[in-house]
């Protein structure tokens, strides 16, 4: 063999060996690129999987419950059931024989007053005396009022509740009108009725 073929046989092997150690690098980096590719791809699945996942109810419904259990076939109530009923109204209160009673307001049949136009003088300082009659049904206490409709709030004085007069009241000329008021009470509630006296000058 000549120094000739020697160097080219040392030529053969480097070519070689640099082929190989190219090859390496390249095969190296395209395992890299599929490790690369295969963690993206696994990380995509995974998050498109957890989402549903994430909003599925943690409750566990009746279909979900294993064959046999009682809650397979019956659904958990939405809390405990009230064994206790509300009393009755005081309105409402049933009689002895089971019927509920009703109450009914009390009624004002008629109230009236003696003029509905008090005559005064030119200088204002005299008073008419009025009287009041009234007739109600159902009440247990009776007001009558000036200036207010609810004489049980502002009384001027107590009356007889079912049928009377009164004449303690008079009409202040000083006024060009004034309201009266009558209030009954009973176990149904309240009730009330005005009557208007306006002034007339002389």
């Amino acid at each position: 063999m000549t120094e000739q073929d020697d160097r080219t046989d040392a030529e053969t092997v480097a070519s070689t060996v640099r082929r190989r150690i190219v090859w390496g690098y390249v095969g190296g980096a395209a395992l890299i690129v599929v490790a690369v590719l295969l963690a993206w791809w696994a990380i995509a699945n995974g998050a498109a999987t957890a989402a549903p996942a994430a909003s599925m109810p943690t409750t566990p419904t009746a279909s979900s419950s294993p064959p046999g259990s009682p809650a397979a076939s019956v659904a958990p109530s939405a809390g405990p059931a009230s064994s206790t009923a509300p009393p009755p109204a005081a309105s409402d209160a049933p009689d002895a024989s089971g019927t509920p009673e009703t109450t009914t307001a009390p009624v004002i049949d008629a109230f009236a007053v003696s003029t509905t136009a008090a005559e005064c003088t030119d200088d204002r300082s005299a008073t008419v005396p009025l009287s009041f009659t009234w007739n109600t049904t159902g009440a247990g206490e009776a007001w009558i009022g000036v200036g207010t409709t609810d004489a049980s709030a502002v009384p001027s004085a107590a009356v007889p509740p079912s049928s009377g007069g009164y004449t303690g009241l008079a009409f202040s000329c000083r006024d060009e009108e004034q309201l009266y008021t009558l209030t009954v009470r009973g176990p149904g509630g309240t009730t009330s009725s005005s009557v208007t006296v306006a002034r007339s000058l002389l």
